[in-house]
């Protein structure tokens, strides 16, 4: 077992960990301690393994180094595609079913279906016809839909999502939805972020 692989992917594993290692609030001992229970580790020189390599974790977050240097290196390439104004709809799923084949008649509209829910993402033009077939639905408007582009499957990825999305919370822009599509991610924002995300979301 190589500790300090298993330790580095057991904080990337818990954003809160990486939170509070970045803001230097956690204190290392208990954490390599959680860490050695939860890998199941008990000799001492694993201990001190494990403190020396949340220590150089720590440090590295604080550079701001070690997220990308870890996880891009896994994904591979990416590329992003960014389109705006759209809208989803949360439709339960009975009220769906009813009018799925008007709902299919329309163009430019993906649905998910859920156990009880089903996700309704169009462009801004489909509005007013979309609410029409579900009065009770509700709407999420004025998105940016980005769409990460994977050389690998998600699942084959460890700590992807984490990664992700700790970049936009990193820059204060609130994640309205994502969904999860073999080797792409859709993120939607509000429109009115993507000039802050276009700065940092480069790879």
């Amino acid at each position: 077992m190589n500790i300090t692989q298993v330790t580095t992917d057991y904080i990337f594993a818990h954003p809160f960990v990486v939170e509070g290692l970045k803001k230097n609030i956690i204190n290392y001992s208990k954490l390599s301690r959680t860490i050695a229970a939860e890998i199941g580790v008990f000799r001492p020189s694993d201990f001190d393994a494990i403190l020396v390599a949340c220590r150089r974790v720590a440090d590295k977050l604080k550079e701001g180094r070690l997220r990308t240097q870890t996880v891009t290196k896994e994904i591979g390439e990416i590329k992003i595609e960014i389109e705006n104004k759209k809208v989803i709809f949360s439709v339960g799923k009975e009220e769906y079913l009813k009018k799925s084949k008007e709902l299919e008649k329309m163009i430019d509209v993906n649905v998910i279906e859920g156990e009880r829910l089903v996700t309704i993402i169009s462009e801004k033009n489909r509005l007013k016809q979309i609410q029409n077939l579900f009065p009770d639905s509700m709407a999420m408007q004025e998105l940016s839909q980005i769409t990460l582009h994977l050389s690998r499957n998600c699942s084959e990825l460890y700590g992807v999502y984490s990664y992700f999305t700790s970049i936009f919370y990193d820059n204060n822009v609130n994640i309205v939805d994502l969904i999860s599509l073999g080797k792409e991610i859709l993120i939607f924002i509000a429109e009115k972020d993507i000039p802050k995300v276009i700065k940092y979301l480069k790879f």
